[in-house]
């Protein structure tokens, strides 16, 4: 027996012929993450959430808040409360308390703020308004299953909503003269984080942009390589492999005499740059409410802009309603403490003063065509400079022209007045100018 096995070790043949090393053998696979408050606090850094974010807030706030003291026997204003609530607004910097507030809330689901009531001089004011950051409720120190699942520090427990906050100590307590505001349309407690669908394709997108750039700076171009190991030896495989598994601009090896790099194209990183785009597609109607309209071709349902205004338009008073209404909320105790009885404070932020462009447009030159409006109603409509007397109010001429350098203007102003993400170029506008020109005639 011992025989016939020495002979076959005699006869074992060392490794011939090539063999391929594959640059995606063992090649990372994405796994969504967890979605906690530490994930969410590293991705609202992310680029693309901070940038979708920051043009939401400049399309929601472009006026400065307004508030009003009314005598609510009389629904009258009353000029001296106004008065003294416009002063305690401008000087709690109430415009930015509202975009903070509005910003916890689409990033965490929840604004949690402490408002300090102090008595100044003859009458009690809300001296200021401390954020609470809503990261800090991350933690709880009861035994309670009923929690935020992002934030657990906010959870139901003895038949009432409570708020652990953990301080810069670490300790975990519980607060009670806060003040809460969490996404109106939400059903959890404490909130649902509007950004919340978008984590996964954060974290998607990181991945692809990560495996993309490690095979640029592998092989520059990209692509499904293979090392080529002619008549292995060793530990020629493992060593290829290692290559593949490590290579990049920092860290370079030297091929073996009997191995050579063979590309089959750019597989991965096309496929890499084909899911970058198709995600970044993704954000980016996301953050813009008129993708809710659009159809195939980005072209709007109706074809009409009428229709994108108007979705706007409801779009950002459903945002100033409920900022509105915690709002006068949080300054009702002005009134309970100051001995405004028979009073409410009405709070309101103006809706951006957009025109529909579409209907002026037509409406100037239906008024062109038949008459029947104004000079300066004509004029109006097409954003020219009125004029002076009585020249102003007379009647246009039925078949009244309009220039081309007019015409020109009305292009240069139809460009989106507050979609960030619509980009309409010159050529766009005037195929657009035309169809409604040719409607109207």
């Amino acid at each position: 027996m011992a025989k016939k096995t020495k002979n076959l070790q005699k006869n074992l043949q060392l490794d011939e012929g090539d063999i391929w090393v594959s640059s995606i053998s063992g090649a990372p696979v994405f796994t969504a993450p967890e979605i906690n408050a530490a994930l969410i606090s590293k991705q609202l850094e992310n680029q693309y959430i901070c940038g979708g974010i920051n043009n939401m807030q400049r399309v929601i706030f472009q006026e400065a808040v307004v508030v009003t003291g009314v005598n609510a026997k009389t629904n009258e204003p009353d000029p001296d409360l106004t008065e003294k609530l416009e002063t305690l607004l401008k000087r709690l910097d109430f415009n930015t308390f509202l975009q903070m507030r509005w910003r916890d809330v689409i990033s965490w689901g929840i604004s949690i703020v402490n408002p300090v009531w102090k008595q100044i001089e003859s009458e009690y004011q809300l001296e200021k308004i401390r954020r609470l950051p809503p990261e800090t409720f991350s933690a709880n120190a009861t035994s309670t299953t009923v929690a935020n699942r992002i934030l657990p520090g906010i959870c139901y427990n003895n038949g009432e909503t409570e708020y652990w906050q953990t301080n810069s100590d670490g300790e975990i307590q519980q607060l009670h003269n806060i003040d809460v505001q969490t996404d109106p349309i939400s059903t959890e407690i404490g909130g649902t984080p509007f950004i919340l669908p978008l984590i996964p394709i954060i974290s998607a997108l990181s991945f692809a942009w990560q495996k993309n750039l490690a095979q640029v700076n592998i092989f520059g171009t990209g692509g499904i390589h293979y090392i080529r190991v002619i008549n292995p030896k060793g530990n020629d495989k493992q060593y290829a492999q290692a290559i593949l598994n490590n290579e990049s601009a920092t860290n370079r090896y030297q091929l073996r005499e009997n191995m050579e790099v063979v590309s089959l194209g750019d597989g991965p990183t096309g496929t890499a740059l084909d899911t970058i785009s198709s995600l970044t597609t993704l954000i980016k109607y996301f953050f813009s409410p008129i993708s809710s309209i659009l159809k195939e071709g980005s072209q709007i349902i109706g074809g009409s802009s009428s229709s994108e205004y108007q979705l706007y338009m409801s779009f950002i008073k459903g945002q100033h309603r409920w900022l509105e209404q915690s709002s006068e909320q949080l300054l009702q105790p002005y009134l309970e403490y100051n001995g405004y009885a028979n009073h409410k404070i009405v709070v309101d932020i103006p809706a951006p003063t957009v025109e529909d462009k579409e209907y002026n447009l037509k409406a100037a030159e239906l008024g062109a065509k038949y008459g029947g409006i104004t000079a300066n109603e004509f004029r109006s409509y097409l954003h020219l400079e009125l004029l002076e007397g009585d020249e102003g109010n007379e009647m246009i001429k039925p078949g009244t022209s309009i220039s081309a350098a007019e015409k020109a203007d009305i292009m240069n102003k139809f460009i989106h007045p507050i979609d960030p993400y619509a980009i309409i170029n010159k050529k766009q506008q005037q195929k657009f100018v035309q169809k409604v020109l040719s409607d109207a005639f």
